[in-house]
């Protein structure tokens, strides 16, 4: 649709540009009479091909999209004025071949100061259309993906309002704290302020479009503490977490979904390190990874869990476009996810 859409517009351009052209010489050639029609027509492809081509299509497909969108001030003035030094000078060689207006309008009238200065004219015109529609179209598109963005946002904060309110989770973990109250009130009320904790960042960190790194990590930590009340196995879960988590900033909830799929499908709670789970930060990476045993008897439930890695991968195509990596591999016993989000 974006491609339609630009390409349509800049044929509107140039057919819009090309009337004018033509409109131009017919009027400025009218007392000549018809004998100077090939005059016409190579003035107007010689105006229309040679300016446009080094200006027009210069500037929007070359110094546009690599200096002016990345705001490279400098470099764009340079290479913007040799576009149009080149265009006119290219202009002005091609008309005085093609066209001997010299001989048609007399040398006095159209010196060689003119028709640069006329070049010059039509190639900044150029220049100035291609920076404005590029910049239109530019803005356009990043309108509708903003819009896209937030839409997908809306269909996951429903998935993640399901996964926040999951009954099972929240039951099971009500159960367990209130058998731990009984055995021992004050680590039963430590466990209680976990799962409070969990309920605050969902219903408030979850609204902010960036979080630190921390706060996600310190809610996987608690997770995975309510998680592991049902099993007396304390080496069940390995979390490794290398680096600062202070020194990144990422999108809420976007290693949880990762880490409950371990739960609900890992296949035995008595295995040393039945799940796995790694974080590497970076001034400017994040590698995550996450591996979970199972059983060929919940392989299946595995399987049927892709609709919501394909929500996952998504929301991140959207958060992260071409500056994430997502591995998802299902061998034999070992369900694995690696992700890696790069911030420069």
């Amino acid at each position: 649709m974006k491609k339609t859409f630009e390409i349509l517009f800049n044929l509107a351009y140039f057919g819009c540009y090309s009337l004018l052209i033509y409109l131009f010489f017919s009027l400025a050639t009218k007392g000549f009479g018809v004998p100077h029609m090939p005059t016409i027509r190579n003035a107007i492809i010689s105006i229309i091909v040679v300016p446009t081509i080094f200006s027009y299509l210069g500037m929007y497909f070359y110094v546009f999209p690599k200096y002016l969108h990345k705001r490279l001030w400098i470099k764009s003035l340079f290479f913007g004025f040799l576009n149009i030094a080149v265009a006119t000078l290219l202009g002005a060689i091609c008309i005085s071949v093609l066209i001997k207006m010299d001989t048609m309008l007399g040398p006095s009238t159209l010196d060689i100061g003119i028709k640069i200065s006329f070049f010059v004219v039509v190639a900044v015109v150029n220049s100035v259309m291609a920076w404005v529609i590029h910049g239109f179209i530019t803005w356009y598109s990043e309108s509708n993906l903003k819009q896209e963005l937030e839409m997908k946002n809306q269909q996951m904060e429903m998935a993640l309002l399901k996964s926040k309110m999951d009954p099972h989770f929240l039951f099971n973990s009500l159960n367990n704290i209130d058998a731990l109250i009984q055995k021992d009130a004050e680590l039963g009320s430590r466990y209680v302020n976990k799962l409070s904790n969990l309920i605050r960042f969902m219903l408030y960190e979850t609204q902010h479009s960036n979080i630190l790194l921390s706060k996600e990590i310190t809610y996987l930590k608690e997770y995975i503490d309510l998680q592991c009340i049902r099993t007396s196995n304390k080496e069940f879960v390995e979390l490794v977490i290398e680096g600062d988590p202070l020194a990144l900033d990422v999108a809420p909830v976007i290693l949880i979904p990762f880490v409950e799929n371990a739960f609900k499908h890992v296949s035995n709670k008595k295995e040393k390190h039945a799940i796995r789970i790694k974080i590497q930060v970076s001034e400017s990476s994040l590698n995550f990874s996450c591996t979970n045993r199972f059983t060929l008897k919940e392989a299946g439930i595995v399987s049927s869990n892709s609709m919501g890695n394909e929500l996952i991968e998504k929301r991140l195509n959207l958060l992260y476009p071409g500056s994430h990596t997502l591995r998802i591999q299902n061998s034999n016993d070992l369900y694995s996810v690696q992700l890696t989000i790069n911030f420069e």
